[in-house]
């Protein structure tokens, strides 16, 4: 199948090759390629962080069938049932529990400061930070950092994890993950300009959630001088006065937390959505945009959403109530994406006047699983029998004769 300007893509065999004329040098991507690269950085990953001693075939093993699972969207347990070769499951599983979260914390800071290092720009560019909540609904007293919030999908119990990103030409690369203790949003977002700081990344905007608005994160960043945009937390009062109207318009907010208080600009953009005006509200400090600019300029964090949306396709499910088995699930599933990222740089994009052109067909992430699944199974071998050694009950056997 040929796509735009001679780019060539192979379904069958799952391996992408891209060329921008007859006469340039294919750039082939291989599902051992993409494999290889994931499988690297997290065999170094599980070997620093265990407590014991483990062979190195079973932490390749569980390297292995851990990316089979993120890729699936499946446990370890699925990913494991149908192949032919390998350890066994409970082997695997002890590699998995024995992991210490204040090594594999570290580990996992170290390696994606390595990944995305090399294509973070040189210039200014737009950073986001986040927070995303995996919903646990186990009892509170059998795991530990568990965030309250607004109920929703059936729990208000979450595991939350807070990224960093940098938006590289409509593309965003994480440089940062970690797991969000307490309610505390300071030290997190410290632990976050460091991550920018390792990786010499130079913010322009900062582009943050709802969760960090308060007095001393705003204290922190005005002291740095850090442009950034921040959405306002509201109440019915202050919300009833900022909906009238039907225009934009920029007014000084006075936040107030005990006997400290200080002065906000804010931003109140108005924009029609289904016959209704919608208001959002921001604070911003250091931008010199119109309010309607700055909603579009913050429509990069919204990114972010479909961001975390795309890495809950690739985040391995587990009843575990391990925080560090959880956090090593939505590591595999950002290392992932990002490998997806730089892919599409490296094997989907040509050449064209200003920056780079991507072939977004080129590389779905759906597909980019499949490779990884394939090269796996390619591996260890797959079977699909199904085998039950329990004795069926009478309709079974009753029905069984009727087949045959």
């Amino acid at each position: 199948m040929k796509g735009w300007d001679g780019a060539t893509r192979k379904s069958r065999d799952t391996a992408i090759v891209c060329g921008s004329n007859k006469n340039s040098v294919p750039r082939v991507l291989k599902p051992s390629d993409i494999r290889r690269r994931v499988e690297d950085v997290l065999m170094h990953v599980l070997a620093g962080a265990l407590l014991l001693a483990f062979p190195d075939s079973t932490v390749r093993d569980t390297a292995r069938f851990v990316m089979k699972a993120s890729a699936t969207g499946g446990s370890l347990t699925s990913a494991r049932r149908h192949a032919r070769n390998g350890h066994s499951r409970r082997q695997m599983a002890r590699v998995v529990e024995a992991l210490e979260q204040g090594r594999l914390q570290r580990l996992i800071t170290h390696s994606l400061r390595k990944q995305a290092s090399p294509f973070i720009p040189e210039g200014r560019c737009t950073v986001a930070v986040d927070i995303h909540l995996v919903p646990y609904y186990g009892r509170r007293e059998c795991t530990g950092q568990l965030i309250t919030s607004k109920g929703r999908q059936g729990t208000d119990r979450f595991h939350g994890y807070s990224t960093i990103y940098a938006a590289v030409r409509n593309r965003r690369i994480t440089f940062g993950m970690r797991a969000v203790r307490g309610k505390r949003m300071l030290p997190l977002l410290r632990k976050h300009l460091d991550d920018a700081r390792a990786c010499n990344v130079r913010i322009g905007t900062l582009l943050l959630d709802r969760e960090f608005y308060s007095m001393d994160v705003i204290t922190f960043l005005r002291s740095r001088r850090i442009p950034f945009i921040m959405p306002v937390r509201t109440g019915r009062k202050m919300a009833a006065c900022w909906n009238r109207g039907r225009h934009s318009f920029t007014t000084i907010h006075t936040l107030k937390s005990g006997v400290e208080s200080i002065d906000l600009m804010v931003q109140v953009a108005k924009r029609r959505e289904h016959r209704r005006i919608r208001s959002c509200y921001f604070t911003v400090y250091r931008v010199c945009t119109s309010p309607r600019q700055t909603m579009q300029l913050y429509r990069h964090r919204f990114g972010i959403e479909s961001s975390y949306m795309i890495a809950e396709m690739a985040r391995a499910r587990t009843s575990s109530r391990e925080t560090a088995v959880r956090l090593l699930n939505m590591f595999v599933a950002v290392l992932i994406e990002n490998e997806w990222v730089i892919a599409k740089m490296l094997y989907a994009s040509d050449r064209h006047r200003g920056s780079p052109v991507v072939f977004d067909e080129l590389i779905r992430f759906r597909q980019l699983l499949l490779m990884i699944v394939c090269s796996i199974n390619k591996i260890y071998g797959e079977s699909h029998i199904v085998e039950n050694r329990g004795p069926p009950p009478a309709e079974a056997l009753r029905l069984l004769e009727v087949v045959r």
